[in-house]
């Protein structure tokens, strides 16, 4: 009786050091490192775990590459902590004694939320330029707006 020899589709090749996982994470975040991926995806939406999986493969990515990951990093975990921010920021206008026109609530409120914004972008472009540390640049505006918002807490009456 004649044994059918089992072929698979599978090549050895001994010069090639990647793994497929490393394969797999490169394809992913490639795109998203140069610039709006495939799919529609923003940089700016790439998860954390992906982010730190591309770092746990690639342990000695370039300069450029390694402030811009970890900056997106560090913003990623610094966003939900703007909930706390925008706390400490309200606290003081709410608690604020005397009559105010409800115009200048509104304003202020725009205001701070366009100059969150802007310090946001700037600071990750910062980050990811290289001129501060990647954490400082992702976690710059919550400090500046925490502080300040502390600031005018301890002032209210």
């Amino acid at each position: 009786m004649l044994v059918p020899i089992l072929q698979t589709n599978v090549l050895t090749i001994p010069q090639f050091t990647e793994t497929p996982d490393e394969i797999r994470s490169e394809i992913k975040l490639a795109g998203a490192i140069g610039s709006i991926t495939s799919k529609g995806t923003r940089k700016s939406d790439i998860p954390i775990n992906e982010i730190r999986n591309y770092l746990r493969l690639h342990p000695h990515p370039s300069n450029s590459d390694r402030r811009w990951l970890y900056t997106k990093l560090h913003g990623r975990l610094a966003l939900p902590w703007m909930c706390l921010v925008v706390v400490l920021i309200a606290i003081p206008f709410g608690a604020a004694s005397g009559r105010r026109n409800a115009f200048v609530g509104v304003a202020s409120s725009l205001v701070i939320c366009f100059a969150y914004y802007v310090l946001q972008q700037v600071g990750l472009s910062f980050g990811t330029s290289g001129w501060v540390p990647s954490w400082l640049g992702a976690w710059l505006p919550n400090l500046c707006f925490g502080l300040a918002g502390l600031w005018m807490t301890m002032r209210v009456r």
